[in-house]
């Protein structure tokens, strides 16, 4: 598992010659954050990239082109939208974030599977 944010080409280019198998994260936070001056304050804001999309938000970009990058490396068996983010409380607004980034991996990739960390065993679901 590539903890909390994206693999550099490098590591998974050794991973695909060692045979080892990769489970790619995107995120350590989506939109609170979990420092004052981490990744959150950007998640929703308008991309600035010249490649970003019209309207495409930096966490849709950065998602984007991080599975576009790396979806034809043969280490890759999944993708994570990320790990113990608090944001996921099973609230309206972190179900419809984390659809839109499952989707955001389905436009690209729909053969791998799509996962995510969470470390609060209350918010756990059967269905």
């Amino acid at each position: 598992r590539t903890t909390h944010n994206p693999a550099s080409p490098q590591l998974l280019d050794a991973a695909a010659s060692l045979g080892l198998l990769v489970q790619e994260e995107a995120f350590d936070t989506w939109y609170r954050g979990k420092k004052t001056y981490d990744y959150g304050r950007f998640f929703d804001q308008d991309a600035t990239h010249p490649e970003a999309k019209k309207g495409e938000k930096w966490s849709d970009f950065d998602l984007r082109t991080m599975v576009e990058r790396d979806k034809n490396n043969p280490s890759i068996i999944m993708w994570s939208l990320g790990n113990e983010v608090d944001e996921a409380d099973g609230g309206e607004r972190s179900l419809e974030t984390a659809k839109r980034l499952k989707a955001v991996i389905k436009a690209i990739d729909t053969e791998r599977y799509v996962t995510m960390g969470e470390n609060k065993f209350s918010r756990a679901s059967t269905g």
